[in-house]
């Protein structure tokens, strides 16, 4: 009895064969490898030796179709750009800085400027109080002298000072 094609066949679209098939990544990254190299603990009771390491990483690459000089020259790249990156930070932050200590010194004039503006105020309020305290003195006397002109021509006049007998 002949199969049927279907039987010879069999379909990837099916659902219970599409779940067992395996899904090839066309980009084999650094995380792939380092899954490759390092397993976690909870995996592996044991570690593997550098050697053993090695042989896999190699193994890896060439099935990859990669050459460790490939992978060096790469890590060199990523190097150069990880520090290029580092450099436009700090660069990018020297400058905000300068700006910042810029903006503070600024302030801090503008405050200097504003205390002494304060200061030659409260010495001026000083000198005029002084000046209206003595005035205020001045005026209190003066009220005073007055007020007591003003007691005496209210009362009775004095009789005069009794005239000397000769």
């Amino acid at each position: 009895m002949p199969r049927s094609r279907s039987t010879r066949f069999p379909s990837t679209n099916r659902p219970r064969n599409y779940r067992r098939t395996p899904i090839p990544s066309n980009s084999p990254g650094p995380s792939i490898f380092k899954r490759f190299t390092t397993r976690p603990a909870s995996r592996t009771r044991t570690e593997l030796p550098q050697a053993s390491k090695l042989a896999a990483a190699k193994a890896f690459l060439k099935a990859t179709g990669k050459s460790s000089v490939d992978v060096l020259n790469d890590a060199a790249r990523k190097i150069k750009v990880v520090r290029a990156i580092e450099g436009g930070k700090a660069e990018d932050s020297r400058q905000g800085l300068t700006q910042q200590q810029n903006a503070i010194d600024d302030l801090q004039k503008q405050i200097d400027e504003l205390r002494t503006a304060m200061e030659a105020a409260k010495k001026d309020l000083e000198s005029v109080r002084t000046q209206c305290l003595s005035e205020e003195a001045r005026l209190q006397g003066a009220r005073m002298f007055f007020g007591a002109m003003d007691k005496l021509a209210d009362a009775p006049p004095t009789p005069p000072p009794p005239a000397a007998k000769k």
